[in-house]
């Protein structure tokens, strides 16, 4: 599906390229609009469009990559908290960017004030700012990982169904506990990826850029390489004001 029917190589049918859409608003929260295309592990020509309104589950930013970013975990030093972060470690869910606020018998204090009450036996504070609470409650919590995984956005599409736009929480969840820094050569190649992205949109017609030709070009190399790529300001000026 990467290529038109016409002759020209450099030209993509972006129309066949199958959309999703979660949340409302998600066209241009700044300024023109960010636009996060991937592919599945298989290199599957099958395209999905993500339309991100949290760009913090789509990129890291640098401060957060020049180390490891931290899930902050909470408990309130009861039996039961003990045996839930057993459990988390047991079940192989543990990672390296957990920090556990407190030792296990101790309770653990919150780092932002007034957000105390309701925490539940086990809380978590994310790198994105998102407080999760109760998570002793929610079998999701202690889910083994599916981002990535071949059925991926069937599980997402079922956890909304189950729990509505609370299902970003846990998106979240598991995408902060099992980000891992880039290797310095994959780090290289997205930033040289992404510099011939930014040097075809500068050259290109401002929204129409990546549609054909040098833009198109780049976004194809991309997702071959790296399985996603990121086009800002993919839409003309007046559509981004009028949505």
């Amino acid at each position: 599906n990467s290529s038109s029917s016409s002759s020209n190589s450099s030209s993509i049918d972006w129309t066949r390229v199958r959309g999703t859409c979660k949340g409302s608003a998600a066209y241009g929260v700044s300024c023109c609009g960010l636009l996060l295309l991937g592919t599945g592990r298989r290199r599957s020509v099958r395209r999905r469009v993500h339309l991100v309104t949290r760009v913090a589950l789509a990129t890291t930013s640098s401060n957060q990559l020049a180390g490891a970013p931290r899930v902050l975990l909470g408990h309130d030093g009861s039996q039961e908290a003990a045996v839930w972060l057993e459990n988390l470690r047991t079940k192989r869910l543990w990672t390296p960017n957990i920090e556990l606020l407190s030792p296990v018998g101790q309770r653990s204090e919150l780092p932002v004030k007034g957000e105390e009450a309701g925490l539940g036996r086990v809380f978590a504070l994310l790198p994105d700012g998102r407080l999760l609470r109760s998570l002793e409650a929610q079998a999701l919590a202690l889910d083994p990982p599916c981002i990535g995984s071949v059925g991926e956005w069937d599980s997402w599409d079922y956890a909304m169904t189950l729990l509505g736009s609370e299902w970003r929480d846990f998106y979240a969840w598991e995408y902060w506990r099992f980000l891992r820094r880039p290797t310095p050569e994959r780090a290289r190649g997205v930033a040289a990826r992404l510099e011939r992205l930014r040097l075809a949109a500068e050259r290109g017609v401002v929204g129409r850029w990546w549609r054909a030709g040098e833009g198109a070009e780049a976004a194809v190399a991309m997702l071959g390489e790296d399985g996603y790529c990121i086009l800002d300001d993919f839409l003309p000026p007046e559509t981004a004001e009028a949505v």
